[in-house]
């Protein structure tokens, strides 16, 4: 059916709230990533400016803008001034774009770190009892060898082959 594959299913809400609620804290780190974002529509709408003003006021007959009219009709401050405004336009979406990168890369980090946090503090939480009745805990251990690498340490795994060089305790092999 169509319509029931556009409908949200209830678990997709529930995963959207969790992310919600993981993300509160960042909310005003989001919004200056908006308003970055949004700051960068105008300094693209002022990049033709500069040329706009030196093709039809330095080269053409056209009087210059409010702002520039108060320099003067001098074709070389006009260009200078233009030019001016060229750099000045650039900077500023240079800035614009720096800005916004570097505040998307310390959300998202931030994200991260903190989803991480809860996912260790979460497998600290789970039950041995749960693992010693069931299998073995490799799983478990996947994960920490994980986290160790991702922090940059060199977790390796150790294959035991004969047994008999190993301690034994209550029918396990320790180290």
């Amino acid at each position: 059916d169509e319509g029931s594959r556009m409908k949200p299913k209830s678990g997709d809400l529930e995963l959207l709230r969790r992310i919600a609620e993981q993300a509160r804290p960042f909310v005003p780190h989001l919004l200056g990533i908006m308003l970055l974002d949004l700051l960068a529509t105008p300094l693209a709408l002022l990049a033709p400016l500069p040329l706009k003003i030196a093709v039809d006021s330095v080269l053409g007959d056209r009087p210059p803008p409010f702002p520039f009219a108060t320099l003067g009709t001098a074709p070389q401050t006009l260009l200078i001034a233009a030019a001016g405004l060229l750099v000045l336009i650039t900077f500023a979406s240079l800035l614009q774009a720096l800005g916004a990168s570097l505040l998307r890369t310390h959300v998202g980090e931030r994200l991260t770190l903190a989803f991480r946090a809860r996912l260790f503090r979460h497998a600290q939480l789970v039950s041995f009892t749960y693992h010693d009745q069931r299998g073995n805990c490799l799983s478990f251990v996947n994960l920490f060898v994980g986290i160790a690498r991702e922090r940059k340490l060199n977790p390796f795994y150790v294959e035991v082959i004969d047994y008999q060089k190993w301690d034994h305790r209550a029918g396990m092999v320790v180290s």
